[in-house]
């Protein structure tokens, strides 16, 4: 068997992997991750895919929670006047457990789970923020229907996989 783990995040209507080291601008000196694609398969113009997210494959739990680790820690989070610790992203971390069944020319088979937390809406008066917190508090609000898109590609991953969610508000 073989475990394969995803994390990306929805932020200000763009989104980056979780799991692919920011790198330098030229220009600035700053790290900063690239924005994902989401985009349309060859093979579907109606399936949707997050083009040229990272996957980590791994051979024990232990691997897997520490990469889930590494990931929490790249969202973007920011200090609010309630909660020193707000998400400013829905994120998103994908597990993948595939098996190929006996016999080598079978095909793999496996299961699916992805668990969502979302950033949640804020009044500005009750959080006290402020300018680049406040644009992004517009923009979590906004972001939803990236999420719904991205929900429904992760129900569409195919017929030989199991697929469940699991959201956090």
């Amino acid at each position: 068997y073989a475990i394969i783990i995803s994390m990306y995040e929805v932020y200000n209507d763009r989104i980056f992997d979780l799991l692919t080291p920011a790198s330098r601008t030229i220009s600035t000196k700053d790290f900063r991750r690239r924005p994902l694609l989401f985009k349309s398969t060859e093979q579907s113009p109606d399936r949707k895919v997050v083009a040229g997210l990272r996957k980590i494959i791994c051979g024990t739990l232990r691997e897997a929670l520490m990469v889930l680790e590494a990931g929490l820690h790249e969202r973007r989070v920011a200090g609010t006047g309630s909660n020193s610790v707000s998400s400013r992203s829905h994120g998103f971390f994908c597990v993948e457990v595939k098996k190929r069944r006996r016999g080598r020319s079978t095909p793999w088979g496996g299961s699916a789970l992805t668990i969502v937390d979302l950033a949640g809406s804020e009044r500005a008066r009750d959080t006290k923020t402020q300018g680049a917190t406040l644009a992004e508090a517009g923009k979590i609000n906004e972001s939803l229907m990236y999420l719904g898109q991205c929900l429904q590609m992760q129900s569409d991953l195919g017929t030989n996989t199991k697929v469940s969610i699991i959201i956090f508000l």
